[in-house]
């Protein structure tokens, strides 16, 4: 008996053995540049290690390849080829998108409230979805939301005039931006994607919605491992759909769905409108918006409760991340970078006139902004990169991609490759001047993705760290503190723009004009 048990043992182990190493092999016999893999890690063990910052690793990949279009890598058992060329980037991004509709997470089974997200579905359902929800991104829809985005704006600048007239030098020391904007980026999120407020700068606040909200990607160390294991293992289809597989905490997801669904029963029952994103994906789940021309025939009908829901906890997820950490990385770089923050003040000043109120169509006149914005996203992008799953066979020169192969696009290289971007590591917002624009290849900045699968809330996050920084800009000088670190450095252990120790620290004193 035990000597049956020692030859399973070994059996299975050679099993495993095998199936860890029968791929190593793929990028050879497709003559593709490559690193030789390690067992189970392939050539990510410093990533998987926590190591290296996510951003850093595929910088770096990025640069160890110079000179070629391409390159191959093994993550895990998967073989992925890591495009560098910006033209084969616009062909799988745009001209070639139906061969790449997919992303990599599509193929195993989401929870019931996040099977409908839009970076969860594929293919003809992914395009009729996406055709669905496109009206609720509208300009004319975004102006309708701008002033639910300044009431949060103001609420940040009261709260932080009313911590500074509490001090004798009209400074403020020590204030963590990551902390600061990721409140007022929920202020926005709570009001305009679920109805709710839930004034985080008051200390009696809506703790329950804060406290769960806050938890959204909280998961166990262990539990983070199991994840990604499932994803390098690159398990057979037909298991991989009875496999549930979700990054966001679970009771925050179903917290969530529950003040959607409340929040939407108390507008029907009681014949409420409000100008927001939620009522537009009840506009959507009556058919209001069917009639918009953005959404086209094979959209209609499609936002059932069960996607209306989804996109809202999608609508959290991405965009309070995102924001909050574009506003923090901003000022950040403002602080080091004073000339730049003075004229940008000078434009904010002199587009807001005499009355200094601020307003939709003057937020789209101040062009230094967006470079400066534009330059914050470049340098410090919220995807280290892009991952598209090939849908229809295709051919790259001599490769031939199968059905189910993956290509991956390393944007924290391309942004800081001095090819498209002299002296990458400076902050220079004149980059994004429409000259020097004009001069670069369309396809070397991707913070939101590009292509038809680009970020569908782009319009929105954009417009509300905008009206944010113009208030507190107006408000405040941003100013390098004690605590500031000096060069920003990366969280190891995170995927997104989180800076070691979990804090960025500047100094803000009362602007006087």
């Amino acid at each position: 008996m035990i000597i049956e048990i020692i030859l399973v043992v070994i059996g299975l182990a050679l099993f495993v053995y095998w199936r860890l190493s029968e791929r190593n092999n793929y990028w050879i016999e497709r003559r593709v540049v490559h690193r030789t893999p390690v067992l189970f890690y392939g050539n990510i063990k410093e990533r998987l290690t926590f190591k290296t910052p996510f951003h850093v690793f595929y910088r770096k990949f990025y640069e160890d390849f110079e000179g070629h279009k391409y390159v191959g890598i093994y993550e895990g058992r998967i073989p992925t080829l890591l495009v560098r060329d910006p033209d084969i980037i616009r062909n799988i991004l745009a001209k070639d998108f139906d061969h790449f509709v997919d992303r990599s997470t599509t193929r195993f089974k989401h929870s019931q409230h996040t099977k409908y997200m839009l970076n969860a579905i594929s293919g003809n359902h992914w395009k009729q979805v996406r055709a669905a929800l496109t009206p609720t991104f509208t300009s004319g829809k975004m102006k309708a939301m701008f002033s639910n985005v300044e009431d949060c704006a103001l609420k940040l600048i009261d709260h932080l005039k009313g911590r500074m007239a509490n001090t004798s030098d009209q400074e403020l020391g020590g204030i963590d931006t990551k902390d600061l904007y990721g409140k007022v980026a929920l202020e926005v999120i709570a009001s305009t994607a679920f109805g709710v407020q839930c004034n985080s700068f008051d200390e009696n606040g809506n703790t329950e919605f804060i406290k769960k909200i806050s938890d959204f990607n909280k998961l166990s160390t262990v539990t983070r491992y199991i994840l990604l294991s499932l994803l390098l293992l690159d398990l057979p289809n037909w298991l991989t759909k009875h496999i549930t597989l979700s990054f966001f905490n679970t009771d925050t997801v179903n917290y969530l769905t529950k003040v959607y669904k409340d929040t939407a029963k108390y507008r029907t029952d009681n014949n409420v409108r409000r100008n927001d994103f939620l009522q537009l994906l009840l506009d959507g789940q009556s058919g209001i918006l069917e009639g918009d021309s953005a959404a086209g025939d094979d959209g209609k009908g499609l936002i059932t409760e069960d996607v209306a829901i989804a996109q809202s906890v999608l609508f959290f997820i991405a965009g309070y991340e995102t924001s909050s950490s574009l506003m923090s990385l901003a000022s950040y770089s403002l602080s080091l970078e004073k000339e730049v923050q003075n004229k940008l003040r000078e434009e904010i000043q002199r587009v807001l006139g005499e009355d200094q109120k601020v307003t939709y169509e003057k937020i789209n006149e101040m062009h230094y902004l967006d470079m400066v914005l534009s330059e914050t996203l470049r340098m410090y992008p919220p995807l280290g990169r892009l991952d598209r799953v090939c849908t229809k066979p295709y051919t790259i020169d001599h490769i031939e991609i199968p059905v189910g192969g993956r290509v991956a696009i390393p944007c924290a290289g391309i942004h800081m490759d001095p090819k498209f971007y002299p002296e990458p590591d400076k902050f220079i917002p004149e980059r994004f001047s429409p000259e020097e624009k004009a001069k670069r290849h369309p396809y070397v900045y991707m913070p939101f993705g590009l292509g038809p699968r680009n970020c569908i809330g782009m319009r929105f996050a954009q417009m509300s760290v905008k009206i944010i920084m113009v208030h507190v800009l107006k408000n405040f000088l941003i100013e390098v503190d004690s605590e500031t670190p000096i060069p920003f450095v990366y969280d190891e252990r995170s995927m997104l723009l989180k800076p070691k120790g979990g804090e960025l620290k500047v100094k803000l004193r009362a602007a006087s004009y």
